[in-house]
């Protein structure tokens, strides 16, 4: 008997009164309105995130080189294994035709049966560097940076 709830009988007002609050139109209203201003919200997020997939960022049109893309692995290894400090500077487009031509090698795996992969960019400005990937899906270009 020590492990019985002995818990206080609720009288037919009580329970008048809590089912009342229970199904208060004044709630009900509340609590739809909340929903659909949460709905709106998450709406509008989705909207925001798809568009700026969708649109565009400034980078140059794609670039077809016949030249041989600069060898930028064999530097840096030739620096790592040289005693002599020294410093190395690549150009932005140096980066980007090493970049396109090792990728280019990887394309199979970067491929998704829907999501196609295009090419990466890679932007450098004062102590930041920007890559940006181009995908398409049906032939609509999407970017990701």
């Amino acid at each position: 008997m020590a492990g019985r709830k002995t818990g206080k009988i609720e009288t037919s007002e009580e329970l008048h009164k809590r089912m009342r609050g229970m199904f208060s139109q004044r709630r009900i209203k509340a609590q739809l309105f909340f929903f659909k201003i949460a709905k709106l919200i998450l709406i509008a997020i989705a909207a925001a995130a798809l568009l700026v997939m969708l649109i565009a960022p400034e980078v140059p049109p794609a670039v077809k080189s016949e030249e041989f893309p600069p060898q930028i692995n064999l530097n840096l290894e030739t620096l790592t294994e040289s005693r002599q400090p020294q410093t190395m500077q690549f150009s932005e487009e140096g980066v980007n035709a090493y970049l396109a031509s090792a990728l280019k090698r990887k394309k199979e795996k970067l491929n998704h049966p829907l999501i196609n992969f295009e090419r990466a960019l890679v932007a450098f400005s004062e102590g930041n560097c920007r890559v940006t990937i181009e995908r398409s899906i049906f032939g609509y270009s999407i970017f990701t940076s």
